[in-house]
């Protein structure tokens, strides 16, 4: 029995009841507004896509087994210039490429690019709801074997047609949060700003460790990867304190 392609009927039904079977328009032209950083889900097991090693590779490129996302987790989708494509950009900088333009099972993605050319440009495609298909160059569509969960053998890139193992999420205008302990007050809210989240509760150190104003803890930590406007808490030293003891 081919389990794929019972999976892929199980998922299409789900799909077909959702009311989210067939191709919509390109999504880097509609849905998206670039560039925006996301993370990249499959659809069967809800896993994350990790870029091994935040990018730079051309083996062990790609998993599907995280459950939280991180910074590997970050994938930035970057304008190709032709208001159709995208280019994937990990967390080192350089953009995900489909090897041969994409119709393979093994040697599939690389991780190394540092100019988006041809290779590295992807169509993504809103198939309904959050579900979006992942299309290469030559009009091949990724797939995330076994429909997610695995470490080997992780992505092909020869699929024609999108089933339930080609389907993914895309969770967007995700960004991180800046380290801002032992920043004075207003650094710290500017950084926050900046990185598109917001200011929350403030709470004081009386203890005076350091002068009034500095950040002592910060809640989500530095690096945490959190949706634009999240607040931020912070806990400073007290109005007053002068630092020492």
């Amino acid at each position: 029995m081919n389990l794929r392609r019972v999976l892929g009927a199980a998922g299409g039904l789900a799909l077909a009841a959702a009311g989210v079977v067939g191709l919509g328009q390109p999504a880097s032209a509609a849905a998206f507004a670039t560039p925006t950083t996301c993370t990249i889900q499959t659809f069967n097991t809800g896993n994350f896509l990790t870029a091994v090693g935040g990018g730079g590779r051309t083996s062990d490129v790609i998993h599907s087994d995280a459950t939280v996302a991180r910074s590997w987790e970050a994938f930035t989708l970057v304008d190709a210039g032709d208001g159709v494509h995208v280019g994937i950009r990990t967390l080192t900088g350089n953009y995900l490429t489909a090897v041969n333009g994409g119709g393979l099972q093994t040697d599939v993605i690389h991780s190394n690019a540092t100019l988006l050319q041809a290779w590295e440009r992807f169509n993504v495609i809103r198939i309904g709801g959050d579900g979006f298909a992942i299309q290469t160059i030559d009009g091949h569509f990724l797939t995330a074997v076994g429909g997610g969960g695995r470490t080997t053998d992780v992505i092909h890139s020869d699929a024609t047609q999108v089933q339930a193992w080609e389907i993914f999420r895309f969770n967007c205008g995700v960004t991180f949060v800046p380290n801002v302990l032992s920043f004075d007050d207003q650094s710290a809210r500017s950084a926050i700003n900046a990185a598109g989240l917001a200011v929350g509760q403030i709470s004081f150190d009386t203890r005076c460790i350091n002068p009034a104003g500095t950040v002592e803890l910060q809640n989500p930590t530095g690096g945490t990867l959190v949706l634009r406007g999240t607040a931020v808490n912070l806990r400073e030293d007290a109005p007053g304190c002068r630092g020492g003891f």
